[in-house]
């Protein structure tokens, strides 16, 4: 069976936003998680290459996750009807470091879902802003 048989197509170019602050208690607590022994932080420090992962992560009631422990399938991503969802991979361009402090947004767009009955890919578009 085919992608053929998925219609995702009105998800196509759907857009989700958010805003999150660049703390320094965040960054702190991931040096500790990586048992790092990074200097104490300062506002205006670059965030480390990829720590953005820590942000804008979703706030959702343990009775709206789903079985596969991410949030139930509603809102911006379609509803993929498999068992379970990953993480695949990503490119990234960091034009200027996101610095401690500072108040950003993240626009993500739905480009494309594409795949198998055992495999969907969806590729989104993400841009980050910084004051």
């Amino acid at each position: 069976m085919g992608s053929d048989n998925f219609n995702f197509s009105a998800w196509i170019g759907d857009r989700e936003s958010a805003e999150d602050d660049i703390t320094i208690q965040a960054v702190v607590a991931m040096s500790a998680t990586l048992d790092r022994d990074d200097p104490a932080p300062l506002i205006g420090d670059p965030l480390p290459t990829l720590w953005h992962w820590m942000y804008f992560s979703p706030k959702v009631r343990r009775s709206g996750l789903g079985t596969d422990g991410h949030a139930e399938r509603e809102g911006f991503l379609p509803p993929v009807p498999l068992p379970r969802r990953m993480y695949a991979g990503a490119r990234y361009t960091f034009h200027t470091p996101i610095r401690i402090g500072t108040r950003v947004g993240r626009t993500s767009e739905l480009l494309d879902v594409t795949g198998s009955r055992r495999h969907l890919c969806r590729r989104r578009k993400l841009k980050w802003i910084s004051d």
